[in-house]
């Protein structure tokens, strides 16, 4: 019973065929390349400007709603005798 497992090495050829494809479109890869990183950085900024919006102006404080006098939970005024 072997303890630990067995080391794989990694096949030094791993990444050949994307290196071939560079190689083979690099005028295209660069573009695409361009393209992302120019992608990622307007995502960057909108995301950052998003994150440090300054707060607007305080807004005014919400007036309290007016009693509703059909509000089925309230229970019912009594009437108020005279006296």
């Amino acid at each position: 019973m072997q303890s630990t497992p067995a080391i794989t090495t990694p096949t030094p050829q791993a990444g050949q065929p994307l290196v071939d494809l560079i190689r083979g479109n690099r005028p295209t890869a660069g573009f695409l390349l361009a393209t992302l990183s120019v992608i990622f950085l307007a995502l960057a900024v909108f995301l950052a400007l998003k994150a440090f919006r300054v707060p607007g102006a305080e807004k005014p404080a919400d007036q309290p709603l007016k009693e509703n006098v059909l509000d089925p939970e309230k229970p019912p005024e009594l009437p108020k005798a005279d006296g």
